[in-house]
């Protein structure tokens, strides 16, 4: 008994299980023409939806390569714009830094010159200064030697003190 319940068990369970397996499934009879076609005109516009698809990303991907490639290219001109700019202001600091001992050389040079102009100027109001005492001097001796010849023809009594 036991083999025949394990059997009959089995075989219903089977059995169950092939009729829940092709409940399920509705299936139009196949090789008829009207399916045929069906199924064709299924497969065609399935292809041509494929296909749309297929074009509309590979529409999208070249339009991003494109904008990837120009904004490549727009950095390219900013950077190489940039790199100009800067290597002509080095060249402009590269120049100045070799003119500075130029203009320190000239800077020097003309400090110098307005000293020895300071100096001249000095020097000639010294020059100035000692020509006028010198006159001065001269001057009020060659007076007193005048006052002196002077005072000989006036009378004695009339000058106490000449010297």
């Amino acid at each position: 008994m036991p083999k025949t319940y394990w059997r009959r068990t089995l075989s219903l369970l089977f059995g169950l299980l092939v009729l829940v397996a092709n409940a399920g499934c509705n299936r139009a009879p196949v090789g008829t023409s009207d399916n045929l076609k069906a199924d064709y005109d299924r497969v065609v516009r399935e292809r041509d939806d494929l296909k749309a698809d297929f074009d509309k990303r590979k529409g999208e991907i070249e339009s991003l390569w494109q904008q990837r490639v120009s904004d490549r290219e727009q950095k390219i001109a900013d950077l190489t714009s940039e790199n100009a700019n800067l290597r002509q202001r080095l060249l402009v600091a590269d120049a100045a830094g070799q003119d500075i001992p130029l203009t320190d050389s000239a800077r020097t040079r003309s400090m110098m010159w307005l000293n020895v102009i300071y100096i001249l100027i000095i020097a000639a109001c010294l020059a100035l200064v000692a020509v006028v005492l010198w006159v001065h001097v001269n001057l009020r001796e060659r007076v007193r030697v005048f006052v002196m010849q002077q005072a000989k023809f006036i009378p004695m009594k009339e000058v106490l003190n000449v010297e």
